[in-house]
């Protein structure tokens, strides 16, 4: 009878411990799915939080349709007020945009045709500036980086003085195939010879892959002003014409080219102009490769959700009429102090095109 009883005692003691374990699983699971459902709710609640930041900036864009110039002293390009901790119940987002001069952020959208297209140019002179001025990079690695890209995209295997072909990007490891095609983003980039992540980041406010034949004389930074051909000086004075009275770029008082003919004109009368800058300035005006208004625009748009760590930043491409054209977006944490949403180098993130 003992026996019985102490065999009994045991099973008893065995199928508790069962119960227990399988409660314990089951609580994990649920703990797991509880997790998991948090998770999707907060990124549901950022996403909509970036998407109406990218909301506000198409419409911004869309009011400037009917201006016959685009300037960064339109309110999609600088407002603050509209762009900046915009409150939508215990979420908010910020729209912000590197298109000031220095490369320091602002805040609204950013028109493409502020930017050297890579897929439209076929100057290797061009292409080569924007790496030297944009990039910081010397003469000599510029120009071997835009023979490399002018390779990289024609439908050839000929290979440039300073450029690369499938032949030589299948002794790389991993091998892969030159593309011989436009490119589709900017971070292709990474994959043609020459081009580091240093050197990208710094080039990318200053190229685009989604922008016009001509540059917007109104937007474009120096860097981009020196690489289509114009002296130091020449650019000095575009910048100081837009900049107005109080000198500061994105105000209220900045002046606009109204026409890329009267280029030499308009500007005279502000600054002091010699006789061979007004006729370079003329031949730039009149050689079609500058224009004063913008039809592509981008915005990067970061939604937050009030006392969470985590954020999610949605970079979308649109036309003047307000069409998107792609969009992409990451998550990711607050950690780290990154200083600009997108890309996101230093905080854990999540890439979901």
């Amino acid at each position: 009878m003992r026996h019985q009883k102490g065999s009994l005692l045991i099973v008893t003691l065995w199928v508790l411990s069962m119960l227990a374990l399988f409660t314990l699983a089951v609580s994990a699971q649920a703990r797991q799915r509880l997790r998991f459902i948090q998770q999707f709710e907060i990124r549901s609640q950022l996403r909509s939080a970036a998407d109406s930041g990218i909301l506000r900036a198409r419409q911004a864009v869309f009011k400037s349709k009917r201006q016959q110039a685009h300037s960064l002293a339109d309110s999609w390009a600088y407002d603050e007020g509209i762009f900046k901790d915009r409150m939508l119940g215990n979420t908010f987002f910020t729209v912000r945009s590197r298109s000031s001069q220095d490369g320091s952020l602002g805040y609204g959208a950013v028109d493409e045709a502020r930017k050297i297209d890579l897929n439209k140019t076929k100057s290797a002179q061009v292409i080569a500036g924007i790496f030297e001025y944009g990039a910081g990079v010397s003469r000599s690695q510029a120009s071997e980086i835009a023979d490399a890209l002018l390779d990289w995209r024609d439908e050839d295997d000929s290979v440039n003085a300073g450029g690369a072909e499938s032949r030589y990007y299948r002794t790389l490891s991993p091998p892969y195939e030159c593309k011989n095609k436009d490119l589709d983003t900017l971070e292709e980039l990474l994959l043609i010879k020459g081009i580091t992540p240093e050197i990208l980041l710094r080039v990318q406010p200053y190229v685009t892959v989604d922008g016009e034949e001509t540059v917007n004389l109104n937007t474009a930074p120096g860097p981009v002003l020196r690489a289509m051909g114009l002296s130091p000086a020449l650019t000095e004075k575009i910048l100081l014409f837009r900049a107005g009275r109080d000198r500061k770029e994105r105000t209220k008082d900045d002046l606009i080219f109204r026409n890329p003919a009267n280029l030499g004109e308009d500007l005279k009368q502000i600054v002091p102009l010699s006789a061979e800058e007004k006729t370079a300035l003329d031949d730039f005006g009149a050689s079609g490769k500058f224009g004063v208004s913008s039809h592509m625009f981008s915005a990067v748009s970061t939604g937050f959700l009030q006392g969470r760590k985590e954020a999610l930043s949605v970079e979308c491409f649109f036309s003047l009429d307000g069409r998107l054209r792609r969009c992409r977006e990451v998550y990711h944490r607050l950690d780290e102090e990154s200083g600009w949403p997108w890309p996101i180098s230093k905080n854990k993130s999540e890439e979901i095109t």
